[in-house]
């Protein structure tokens, strides 16, 4: 009985897929444990380590050449988190977001995009039925850089047959400075 189950036994492990993927900058560290929502107040580069723009990736900011701008400036007052994006020196759009009306916050970071699924994430193109969970964070490292952290995971059947899990985590790092790059020039 054994010996004939064990050829069906290897062919169905054979069947299962399983990926964990992870990215990270070179130097990676983690998240600063205990952090305050004003110690996010500074100047950061734009440009991400290894690849991704602040102004893009953590803002969501449309309609704007984000290559062009340098460096993001974040200050935070009472509920309000202003941002602005420096070009050339200038700051050449600002926004400011309620937190806990248009942005959360979780652990001492920003929660930016939390989505969870218990059966299909509802895209036509989507095989996999099954559990998934996505969450964004964006916060200080150990270095008091800005990190941004997409993580998660999804479990089920593809295509309603073959079983099937995965876990991504991305890390981005935005280098803190110490002072804009340059002086406004119009």
């Amino acid at each position: 009985m054994i010996t004939q189950l064990l050829p069906l036994l290897f062919s169905a492990l054979l069947l299962v897929g399983c990926a964990s993927i992870t990215s990270a900058p070179e130097n990676n560290v983690d998240f600063l444990p205990a952090c305050q929502l004003a110690d996010l107040a500074g100047v950061y580069s734009n440009k991400g380590e290894p690849e991704g723009y602040f102004s893009r990736d953590v803002l969501k900011v449309a309609k704007i050449n984000h290559e062009r701008v340098t460096s993001v400036r974040l200050s935070v007052a009472d509920n309000l988190l202003t941002a602005q994006l420096i070009e050339n020196g200038c700051v050449n759009y600002e926004k400011a977001y309620v937190i806990g009306q248009d942005i959360q916050t979780k652990d001492g970071k920003l929660l930016l995009h939390e989505e969870s699924h218990l059966l299909s994430s509802g895209a036509p193109d989507d095989p996999v039925v099954g559990p998934r969970y996505t969450q964004v964070t964006f916060g200080l490292d150990a270095r008091r850089d800005g990190k941004l952290r997409t993580s998660g995971y999804i479990a089920g059947l593809a295509f309603l047959v073959f079983p099937v899990g995965s876990s991504e985590q991305s890390d981005i790092r935005f280098k803190r400075m110490d002072t804009l790059d340059q002086e406004c020039s119009r």
